[in-house]
């Protein structure tokens, strides 16, 4: 799939190659926002937006190689950890 392609297992950073469409808002506004772009508007506008500011990088507008961060997985639920065993005391 192309969700393995291009992802490097080097520590919390890794870059993979997605379609524009696929992304999730949370990732345009990320990409957007490293971009110095306006973050604002629905998913179709925030598409357009990027898919633009690629096309001005002579970039490809229809993949785009985004940063992922670990602690940006969505359903994750380690976010308790550590806390769960003091409840009890």
């Amino acid at each position: 799939s192309a969700r393995s392609r291009g992802k490097m297992a080097s520590g919390a950073i890794s870059t993979d190659f997605k379609k524009i469409s696929e992304l999730r808002v949370v990732d345009l506004k990320s990409e957007l926002k490293r971009r110095n772009l306006d973050t604002t508007g629905v998913k179709s506008i925030l598409l357009a937006r990027l898919k633009q500011a690629i096309q001005d990088e002579d970039g490809d507008p229809e993949n785009i190689q985004i940063q992922l961060s670990t602690d940006s997985t969505p359903r994750r639920s380690g976010k308790f950890k550590g806390e769960v065993q003091f409840i009890f005391m």
